[in-house]
């Protein structure tokens, strides 16, 4: 199963994580034993009858407050860097899945969810659980120590503490709720803003720029709303607490007050000094404090929950798998087959398969050509070998050896896609991904060889291209993406409709091109000038059948 697919806290069963974890819990017990003493030495202060206070117990009181503040600064601050660094992990496993299971939704989707949508997931993993932890050790520190001083208090704040979470789980269902729409919102809004932008020229050029202008701010201000909806609970479960809080304080006050002024008798026969008063009066909200603060985490560890599981829905809760077979059955062209498909089907539902079973066999040194017109599922096909998307039945053996999609012999397979995209900065940084892992001389035999050195003049190489490839034609755009391709010296190259987009001229030149390579080539097109350039099959009626 992979790392995605376990559930967030996941992250913190790593030992170092643990470690770290424990360490912030201890520099939070730290600080409530901290506050306890400081409240003793507030109350030897303060508590009547009041004396001229001794420069020690100043500097101890000064001294207790710092360090009281440091330690909660320290253990806070840790797991922030915690968080983020679970954060950083999460996204680069939401990355890895994204490629290796290629969603079908919309990127821009993908991409929301990932950037904003995923952002609580550092409070989830960095503060949310050792604030969860303190919310239960310190209170009891703090309840531990009016309990010894005078029992029937800490009694009292015992006794309404059990009405906080049920108060709270009846808003945190609905809190869910809030969230999960929120999420939901986020990741709409993030598909309709990328689709718009990239059809934005043509949108302009139709006269509908405005209407789309309007249609985004409309789905903005729906986020809007849904983001106020969580954020109104939010304000709903502090006032629940602070209301409990300051309701229990409030009546330890009256207790203490009217005993002080011998207005009732202490419960049970017990006897309470001004002290004991003041000290119980200094940390009854110290037993509040790290539930408040886990409150102010919990939205966010439930907003994490929410983007989690979409992440989840999105991408699919296991990536597809398909048991490999012991070894390829015994034939002579099976074996010098560089790609072989057996029994091989594609789609979603078995029993109505986007492509039936069908065995295929690519041989070194030959083009095999799959036609099929627009829709007739040669993406699906071609997704379903990269990653396994959509694949429903089938074996593939790699120059003979079993493997379950081409993901595991990626350094052994090229890809050039009908979409070139190149970012902007010299043509080897094009050919190498910026990288410049290749030679200048290799990437000067790569241009010779698929004709575009005499086209870019002297020094080839240092020519800068603008963003997506400006500054070439379209066909030499499409020259330059399989110099890309060959410059890995692969024993398959996979092309998706080379020729498309592309005027006569430049396509016949092109196709001229890959027919006179040397190289295990699958080729899918509805190009009819590649007919005579090896196995040809064509893709129809939700059938491969060879032509």
């Amino acid at each position: 199963m992979h790392d995605l697919d376990q559930p967030l806290e996941r992250n913190q069963t790593a030992r170092g994580n643990l470690r770290s974890h424990h360490m912030d819990i201890a520099l939070g017990l730290a600080e409530a034993l901290t506050a306890i003493f400081l409240a003793a030495v507030i109350a030897s202060l303060f508590a009547p009858p009041v004396t001229a206070p001794s420069m020690a117990m100043i500097g101890l009181l000064t001294g207790l407050v710092v360090l009281r503040r440091v330690l909660a600064d320290v253990w806070f601050n840790r797991s922030e860097i915690a968080g983020q660094k679970g954060l950083a992990r999460y996204r680069a496993l939401l990355s890895r899945t994204v490629i290796e299971r290629l969603p079908k939704e919309a990127s821009g989707a993908i991409g929301t969810l990932a950037i904003e949508g995923a952002e609580p997931i550092a409070a989830r993993l960095g503060r949310y659980p050792t604030l969860r932890a303190l919310a239960i050790a310190q209170p009891l520190f703090v309840l531990a120590v009016m309990g010894y001083i005078h029992w029937p208090v800490a009694l009292g704040i015992l006794i309404t503490t059990p009405l906080i979470p049920v108060l709270m789980m009846l808003i945190g269902m609905g809190a869910k709720s809030a969230s999960q729409k929120q999420v939901e919102a986020i990741t709409r809004l993030g598909a309709h803003y990328l689709d718009r932008v990239r059809g934005m020229e043509t949108l302009w050029m139709l006269g509908g720029g405005r209407a789309v202008s309007q249609e985004i701010e409309d789905k903005a201000e729906q986020l809007r709303r849904s983001t106020m909806g969580v954020l109104k609970l939010a304000f709903l479960t502090s006032a629940v607490l602070e209301f409990f809080s300051a309701l229990a304080i409030a009546l330890l006050a009256v207790y203490i007050g009217l005993t002080l002024l011998n207005l009732i008798d202490p419960l049970f026969g017990l006897t309470l000094t001004p002290w004991d008063g003041l000290c119980l009066l200094i940390l009854a909200p110290e037993f509040y404090n790290p539930i408040r603060r886990l409150m102010a985490a919990w939205h966010d560890a439930s907003e994490a929950k929410s983007a989690d599981d979409k992440v989840k829905s999105l991408l699919g809760s296991h990536p597809v798998t398909v048991a490999r077979p012991s070894a390829p059955e015994s034939n002579t062209s099976d074996a010098v087959s560089v790609l072989r498909l057996a029994h091989y089907s594609v789609g979603f539902d078995p029993k109505f398969p986007l492509i039936a079973p069908f065995d295929l066999a690519i041989a070194p040194g030959v083009p095999t050509v799959i036609f099929g017109a627009s829709g007739s599922g040669k993406t699906q096909f071609l997704n379903s070998l990269l990653n396994g998307q959509s694949r429903l039945t089938g074996e593939v053996w790699f120059s003979g050896a079993p493997i379950d999609t081409l993901v595991d012999v990626r350094q052994s397979v090229s890809w050039m896609g009908q979409h070139q995209w190149f970012d902007e900065g010299t043509l080897w940084d094009a050919m190498t991904y910026g990288r410049r892992d290749h030679s200048a001389e290799i990437c000067l035999e790569m241009l010779n060889r698929v004709g575009l050195a005499t086209q870019l003049g002297e020094d080839p190489l240092a020519r800068q291209l603008g963003p997506r490839g400006q500054g070439l034609s379209g066909g030499q755009l499409r020259r330059l993406g399989l110099a890309r391709a060959l410059i890995q010296q692969p024993t398959l190259l996979i092309l998706d409709e080379p020729t498309a987009h592309l005027d006569a001229d430049a396509a016949e030149q092109i196709a001229g091109l890959i027919q006179s390579l040397d190289v295990a080539m699958l080729l899918v097109t509805h190009d009819e000038r590649f007919k005579q350039a090896g196995p040809c099959w064509m893709l129809a009626n939700r059938k491969l059948e060879a032509m």
